[in-house]
């Protein structure tokens, strides 16, 4: 291919770099559609799943906080421009746009400090994510510097509800955004909730499903079937994000038997937010065997990817810098990916053709 000639790694990444933007966008779009052409398959059922890998920096290079600004505040009394100053500007900006971020790495501001999946701790990192179809190929991904869930967001927008019929999550997508997004689509979810409640994990209490809503009478009827009826409520605020809710209550719990299953203040409240009606469907739909067996295919059609990424590609950490970098880093990994798969898909089939009969 090279004619002979070996290129070195200084002239692959200036390459690289020069055709992020193709690489990135309408390189890996015509790679993916040219993969689903050969393997016979498309984007009418998606699975998503997510995971963490590390930045190309070290934990022992975090720098908290307090002694950024104190770094910042000196250069700034010297007033002099240096990449230091630069560099330490750069990670303020990025810690002001994560007010709960305690620490940064100045040489990699972007990356957030995540929990690894493999039981290595916290390093700094990015959430990456995929998009899989039923012949394992890769139709869409995303990475955040911090957030699985606004990953997700992101790539739903972008998704077509004429192409896709069906999506596949797994529990921690079980969202107001999600779900309502999907509806908007026209698209099919799938998504179970969480194993219990917050309540449920702390105390062991009755969760939030444990109690029925009825519509018509707009009361809530409790494990013991007393009614809770609305005692609150709350108009909500779209700047600051807060959801409307209704809050429910009952004058029957001092004398409940099942009290201490349920709660351990005076009275037990049920909050029901705005588009609560939305989980409720979903669960409904969840209970279904029909539902359960095509979910069930999730794992088997999106986690191999991940697995082919880290074990055959190598990719266990970044080895670029930067949001920008890392993002065209894994286009070009799922890229290959997916070259393989088709590779895959041809070889079964000249091994079908070359069998006899």
């Amino acid at each position: 291919l090279g004619g002979g000639i070996t290129p070195d790694h200084s002239i692959l990444g200036r390459f690289i770099a020069r055709h992020a933007e193709a690489f990135c966008g309408s390189f890996f779009s015509a790679i993916t559609e040219s993969v689903l052409t050969r393997t016979g398959s498309g984007r009418e059922r998606l699975a998503w799943d997510e995971t963490v890998l590390e930045a190309m920096s070290s934990r022992f290079a975090l720098l908290k906080r307090e002694a950024l600004e104190a770094q910042r505040k000196q250069l700034t009394e010297l007033a002099e421009e240096s990449a230091e100053r630069a560099g330490l500007d750069r990670a303020h900006t990025a810690l002001a746009e994560r007010p709960k971020a305690k620490a940064v790495v100045v040489g990699e501001p972007e990356a957030g400090l995540l929990q690894l999946k493999n039981g290595r701790g916290t390093r700094p990192a990015y959430q990456v994510a995929v998009l899989a179809n039923e012949a394992r190929v890769v139709v869409d991904a995303h990475v955040h510097s911090t957030s699985e869930q606004a990953a997700l967001a992101e790539t739903l927008e972008r998704l077509d509800g004429a192409q896709t019929r069906e999506l596949l999550l797994d529990a921690g997508f079980n969202s107001y955004a999600v779900l309502e997004c999907a509806l908007e689509k026209e698209i099919s979810l799938l998504c179970p909730e969480q194993s219990e409640d917050e309540e449920g994990k702390k105390s062991g209490l009755f969760a939030l499903r444990d109690f029925h809503y009825v519509e018509d009478g707009d009361y809530y009827l409790c494990p013991a079937q007393a009614q809770l009826h609305p005692c609150r409520r709350f108009a909500g605020n779209p700047e600051k994000g807060l959801r409307a809710y209704v809050q429910y209550a009952s004058s029957a719990c001092g004398s409940c038997e099942r009290r201490s299953q349920c709660t351990r203040a005076e009275a037990r409240t049920i909050q029901r937010s705005a588009g609560q009606e939305f989980k409720e469907a979903m669960r409904q739909v969840m209970a279904q065997p029909k539902a359960r067996r095509v979910f069930a295919q999730r794992k088997a059609m999106v986690e191999p990817v991940f697995a082919m990424l880290r074990e055959r590609q190598g990719l266990h950490r970044f080895r670029r810098r930067g949001l920008s970098g890392v993002r065209l880093e894994f286009r070009l990994h799922l890229t290959a990916y997916n070259l393989g798969r088709a590779l895959a898909h041809a070889r079964r089939a000249l091994e079908a053709t070359a069998q006899p009969r």
